[in-house]
């Protein structure tokens, strides 16, 4: 990693949505830099505890408590979010649009009259459009792949407040896009991703093993940690827009190959191209690379699911 820990020792920084999957992971990150760290939870429990952490319950659709959970921090890590896997967007696209909105610009706000240095926004690879390519930061043109164009909305027109701010006020605001990321503290069960999804399944010994689309679709995934503290990295440079991608591809067949090998599952797969299918290629061009290879981060993913009890699934 490039991060100069220097830069963060014994600054205050706020990490929202610290009981998610990316808070989580930088929460890590962060505690090994000497940072004031401040981390902001709803109404889940957060997943990574410190005694040194101030953590702060608040609900960010409130005006109120975006100003509480902001008030004497330098730096903000914005990873809160209301996130839903595909199934759920093709229902009803519109059900993360209104909070999501609502959120991001009381944040905002309330960091820039409460005098937030920097501002990190997590935004998404989906605000880029259709291409056989790998993307660029300069691809995002508003046009949308229409299964994601619920949440590349909110994502979009968030880097533009994040673009007004840093113009109009002295708060720079950084946004990264990165990869579709996985790790532990992920969210397993109703609403999933494709990752947790697969891997809860393949645990519970599926057969036939059903995946949704044709699985010749190409992805590029990096796992949290590495995700986490390249946003650190962000952060201090500054650079906005910015990719934090492997620059890979994986067939999701290759991702469900692999989940089945490491939870040890025999199981016959079947492939229904009637259900929706992910878009065919989405790698980021990136300076950045993988530090942690496909199969050790779906290792260690598997391992701490299978660490947790059933109770204590949500």
């Amino acid at each position: 990693m490039i991060n100069n820990q220097d830069f963060f020792k014994e600054k205050r920084v706020l990490v929202t949505g610290a009981s998610g999957l990316i808070g989580s992971h930088l929460l890590i990150a962060l505690q090994k830099t000497g940072a004031l760290i401040r981390a902001s939870i709803h109404d889940k429990p957060a997943q990574v505890t410190y005694q040194d952490v101030e953590y702060i319950k608040g609900d960010l659709i409130r005006k109120e408590d975006c100003k509480r959970v902001v008030k004497d921090m330098d730096y903000v890590f914005h990873c809160a979010a209301q996130s839903f896997g595909a199934k759920i967007m093709k229902e009803d696209p519109k059900c993360l649009v209104t909070p999501n909105i609502i959120m991001n610009a009381n944040l905002l706000d309330s960091s820039s009259e409460e005098g937030v240095k920097k501002f990190l926004f997590i935004s998404s690879n989906t605000v880029y459009p259709v291409l056989d390519r790998p993307v660029k930061e300069n691809d995002a043109n508003g046009d949308f792949f229409e299964l994601y164009v619920g949440v590349a909305t909110v994502k979009y027109f968030t880097e533009k407040l994040c673009e007004f701010y840093s113009k109009k006020y002295p708060m720079k605001c950084i946004v990264v896009r990165p990869a579709n990321f996985y790790g532990e503290y992920d969210k397993f069960g109703e609403g999933s991703h494709v990752i947790p999804a697969l891997i809860q399944r393949a645990l519970k010994k599926e057969d036939p093993f059903i995946v949704w689309g044709t699985g010749e679709n190409i992805k590029d995934f990096m796992y949290a940690g590495d995700v986490a503290e390249y946003m650190l990295n962000c952060l201090e440079m500054g650079i906005s827009p910015i990719n934090i991608g492997s620059g890979k591809g994986y067939l999701v067949k290759e991702i469900v190959q692999t989940i089945l090998e490491l939870t040890n599952f025999k199981g016959r797969v079947e492939y229904d191209p009637t259900k929706p299918d992910a878009i065919k290629y989405r790698v980021l061009e990136s300076k950045f690379k993988e530090n942690t290879s496909l199969r050790e981060g779906l290792k260690k993913t598997i391992d701490w699911y299978n660490s947790l009890t059933y109770s204590n699934i949500k």
